[in-house]
């Protein structure tokens, strides 16, 4: 129970030890070893030292004092090697420097790892999850780093994290606004993330990323409202189809002509028949080989919008409110006489100016 349910999550991420209670023995665990009444010497999560990595471990005293780690110590989803107690670990690093795209990628999934944990989880309130995955917010920025938490995502990665979608679980738009539409905590079902390259076969293959969007500096009072500024391309969808398991194809109007996309929608009353948008935020490139000579494949990577109007005095406000996660595959012309290859081919390798909008 320790271990399903939201509010005692963070003691068992959190906890240097623990004792377990089976049904035949008392098992103790820590951050090193995991020992019971028959491992009464213990079984270690890291490999034992040898004396030059003991010498070069005295000499260099690295800042973080990393272990060589034995993940098949003992199969447990809370190790502290490959578990979550692991991800939780390498977000509590501290990285404040300018990190890389695919640094960027690694934090993101490391932290919807957990997230993904935490919607799975049991509780009777939703308010419970939010309040317990906040306090694990509030351990790794505490550990040093001045990245900003953000309604659940993280600004230092915050484009990926844009990125969730419900994977099962979803209900109708809930009655009482918990969090802007582009948090996960916005909405309930169980929280994932998935970049089309994970899935596809890629070996042999380069794979470059390109963030084609970029977030807006909001003044303090919009962010405390929880409105994002994106600049992002920005297409209108023309037609919707549905599919089986709730899942949608979209039809979009792009300057390469009409393509589709796949939607996953974030709550089950999502209707088909409004004005939608689709704002693409991550792009994947995928070449033949390590050279980069000839593409592969282009994928994007966006959000679902419709569009909302607000009367106010100044006039009339337009703003945007998410309601699903998309994915697409450029269709490519791949004969190098045919001219379009080489244009549609310079388009997707091209970041464009795109559109400035505000996600409620």
């Amino acid at each position: 129970m320790l271990s399903r349910s939201a509010c005692s999550l963070p003691g068992r991420f959190l906890s240097r030890r623990t004792v377990h209670f089976g049904s035949r023995y008392i098992f103790f665990q820590c951050n090193t070893h995991i020992a019971s009444e028959v491992i009464t010497k213990g079984r270690p999560f890291r490999k034992q030292r040898g004396f030059i990595e003991k010498l070069r471990h005295f000499i260099l005293r690295p800042r973080d004092k990393k272990y060589q780690l034995n993940s098949a110590a003992f199969p447990s989803t809370f190790n502290p090697i490959t578990g979550y107690c692991a991800s939780l670990n390498e977000l509590m690093r501290g990285q404040t420097t300018i990190l890389s795209v695919e640094e960027e990628l690694r934090l993101h999934r490391l932290w919807f790892q957990l997230v993904s944990k935490f919607t799975r989880s049991q509780t009777s309130e939703r308010s419970d999850r939010i309040v317990a995955i906040q306090s694990l917010a509030q351990v790794v920025q505490s550990s040093g780093d001045s990245n900003e938490f953000m309604k659940g995502l993280w600004r230092r990665h915050l484009l990926f994290d844009l990125l969730w979608y419900i994977e099962s679980g979803q209900t109708k738009k809930p009655a009482e606004r918990h969090a802007p539409s582009w948090s996960w905590q916005a909405v309930e079902g169980e929280v994932s993330q998935r970049l089309i390259s994970h899935e596809k076969i890629t070996e042999g293959k380069k794979r470059s990323l390109l963030k084609v969007a970029e977030v807006i500096a909001s003044n303090e009072s919009e962010i405390t409202a929880g409105v994002l500024s994106l600049k992002c391309p920005l297409f209108v969808v023309t037609n919707v189809a549905c599919t089986a398991q709730h899942l949608f194809i979209l039809e979009i109007q792009t300057s390469e002509g009409r393509v589709e996309a796949r939607l996953a929608p974030d709550i089950l009353d999502f209707s088909p028949s409004e004005e939608l948008f689709c704002a693409e935020i991550i792009r994947e490139v995928v070449f033949e080989d390590v050279k980069k000579r000839d593409i592969f494949a282009v994928w994007s990577n966006g959000i679902v919008l419709r569009r909302k109007y607000t009367e106010s005095l100044e006039g009339v406000k337009v703003t945007y409110e998410r309601v699903g996660r998309f994915w697409m595959e450029w269709p490519l012309v791949k004969d190098e006489l045919d001219p379009r290859s080489r244009s549609i081919a310079k388009f997707l390798l091209q970041r464009r100016e795109g559109h400035v909008i505000r996600i409620e």
